[in-house]
């Protein structure tokens, strides 16, 4: 996965030189951010393209790229992804959409993909990705207006919260929010429909990080809950932080999860039933996310605890707090009795 966050060299195919489309932003990000690899931009239409040498394929490059973005027309993308397994590159990152999510002819395509890459060296993200930006590793491959350089933007500050989202556009606006509100950022990830690479991989890659501390999840819908399960144990034993923003609680929203991802949602009871388990807060609104994942932050280091105390000068309002800090997975214990006598020779009886 390594290779995949911080490859040593890339390959833009069918990138553009309109930097007014999605295909063009690619190159102008990349270049902002001073990524230090070679970048080879492959289209047959373009000689050269700013810069840069452009090639007429895969084939045609003078080395297989770590990483391949896909920027091509749906109908492409098949042949495409076969030149990536025979050229032996060990990433590809589909961008465009219009795969399960549309039925028919996209599902059709999905599977094609699918038996593509089965039994290959080459892992696919996406389709219908937006990409990702691992700030430490300095490789910011997407086209998310969040990370565009626009004159006047203030860049995401780096820190040690990863924002995994099955969602593009989601999981760079919680990025951009939470930076909004001092928290740094270490990566964001999006992963799209999911046809190979899945949230449970980059949870258990970043659960193994050591300068990660908090893992924020957006997630729709899940293909295994077994691997999510030992995904977020497996975080959870590293010392993480995880929060956990899940949709489709009503069945419209259901309904909507399946035409967005040409997938059928887990229900949320059991989304919620596997948060429990596995002591993982599920957050309804942004305000509480970003409370969540601030008092995380600014907390001393190594106080990556669940249990809390509630101090408070109103008895119904320390009630309050104690359903609240059960409802998102913390653990309410009374004071120890040492800790109570001490509180009882300081407090009006």
């Amino acid at each position: 996965m390594h290779q995949l966050l911080s490859p040593r060299s890339l390959a833009l195919v069918g990138v553009s030189p309109d930097t007014g489309k999605i295909a063009g932003r690619l190159l102008p990000i990349l270049d902002h951010y001073r990524y230090q690899g070679p970048i080879y931009p492959v289209n047959p239409l373009h000689p050269t393209i700013g810069e840069y040498p452009c090639y007429p394929g895969l084939a045609d490059l003078p080395e297989a790229p770590e990483v391949a973005a896909v920027l091509v027309p749906r109908s492409a993308v098949v042949p495409l992804v076969q030149q990536a397994v025979q050229c032996a590159v060990p990433y590809v990152v589909i961008f465009i959409s219009g795969f399960a999510e549309t039925r028919t002819k996209g599902v059709s395509l999905t599977r094609h993909i699918a038996s593509s890459i089965q039994g290959s060296g080459t892992r696919v993200l996406g389709p219908n990705s937006e990409g990702f930006f691992d700030l430490q590793a300095g490789v910011p491959l997407s086209f998310s207006p969040i990370i565009d350089p626009i004159p006047g933007r203030v860049p995401l500050p780096k820190g040690s919260t990863v924002v995994l989202s099955q969602s593009g556009g989601l999981g760079f606006a919680i990025s951009a929010q939470l930076a909004n509100h001092g928290v740094g950022i270490r990566a964001v990830m999006t992963t799209g429909n999911e046809l190979d690479l899945d949230l449970p991989d980059f949870i258990r890659y970043y659960a193994n990080v050591d300068d990660v501390r908090q893992i924020v999840l957006f997630l729709e819908r899940a293909k295994d809950l077994g691997r999510w399960s030992q995904a977020l144990h497996e975080a959870r034993q590293r010392g993480k932080s995880v929060w956990a923003v899940a949709i489709g609680q009503s069945p419209v929203a259901a309904q909507a999860i399946s035409h967005h991802t040409g997938t059928s949602p887990v229900h949320y009871e059991e989304f919620s039933a596997l948060f429990q388990t596995e002591q993982i807060p599920r957050l309804d609104d942004m305000d509480t996310l970003i409370d969540a994942v601030r008092g995380t932050q600014f907390a001393k280091s190594g106080a990556h605890t669940h249990h809390v105390a509630i101090l408070t000068a109103s008895g119904g309002g320390g009630i309050w707090c104690a359903d609240l800090a059960v409802r998102y997975g913390l653990d309410v214990s009374p004071p120890s009795e040492d800790l109570a006598n001490r509180l009882r020779s300081i407090l009006p009886p």
